[in-house]
């Protein structure tokens, strides 16, 4: 029986720079550039473990014995973790908006995120790249295009009404495979590798001169292939996802 625990730690930081411009002086109509740097992060991956068995062996006197083994590196002596840095790659942003009169507001962005070029450095304790899981990545993940349409309507100055929809391309290839490091501290084979990801959203909005409240909804969906470990002629187990989240906020206005 083997009982293994995983978790990750650390923080990160990042820059986004962008302009908004207006080409028709006369019209509401807009446009948008941003660019959002990598995200610079410094993390701590840990593993514990906690193995139990029985084994059966003959002694000198040609006895069955069982005995119980139980090994562990929960105890925080043999605890396993490893620092290292990863640096996610530069994005970029691309939006449109137009309002229509004073109730109908329209907008749609275009982001394009090249994650094959996801960096991975050991950090100062050790030194040096991380080259196996840097080529891993470039190797088997890809640019993700996500595309993002949304309207908002008036009904009244108080009252507003939402309806968006987003879609996020799958980060994998088609030949997307996990593959561990000779160092790593994984020891499960299992990976998923998910297909677009889309998602519906409705909003209810009220905002009085104190009393402000929101009401939100949203819907994803999206497929994925499971397997349990590599093989070239494994047949994946593919499994369709749905959820819903309802937000509620209300808020004051001093």
């Amino acid at each position: 029986d083997l009982h293994s625990t995983k978790w990750i730690d650390g923080a990160g930081f990042d820059f986004k720079f962008g302009i908004i411009a207006r080409p028709f002086e006369d019209s509401p109509f807009r446009l948008g550039l941003a660019f959002h740097t990598p995200t610079y992060y410094k993390l701590t991956l840990g593993a514990e473990s906690d193995l139990f068995s029985t084994v059966g062996y003959v002694d000198d006197k040609g006895e069955s014995v069982m005995t119980d083994i139980h090994v562990s590196t929960a105890n925080g002596l043999d605890r396993v973790e490893k620092d290292f840095k990863l640096h996610t790659p530069w994005t970029l942003n691309f939006s449109l908006g137009h309002t229509i009169g004073t109730q109908l507001a329209l907008g749609a962005e275009y982001e394009y995120q090249d994650n094959s070029n996801i960096k991975f450095k050991y950090s100062d304790r050790y030194g040096g790249t991380m080259d196996f899981e840097t080529t891993v990545a470039k190797e088997y993940l890809k640019g993700v295009h996500t595309f993002r349409i949304g309207a908002e309507y008036n009904v009244i100055p108080e009252f507003a009404f939402r309806v968006g929809y987003n879609l996020s391309t799958s980060s994998y290839k088609n030949n997307a495979t996990k593959v561990l490091a000779a160092n790593a501290l994984e020891t499960d084979t299992d990976y998923t590798n998910s297909e677009a990801l889309h998602r519906f959203t409705l909003g209810l909005g009220y905002r009085g001169r104190s009393f402000y409240a929101d009401l939100g909804y949203q819907y994803n969906h999206y497929k994925e292939d499971f397997y349990a470990f590599d093989h070239i002629d494994l047949v994946p187990a593919k499994s369709t996802n749905s959820r819903s989240h309802v937000v509620m906020t209300l808020g004051f206005r001093f």
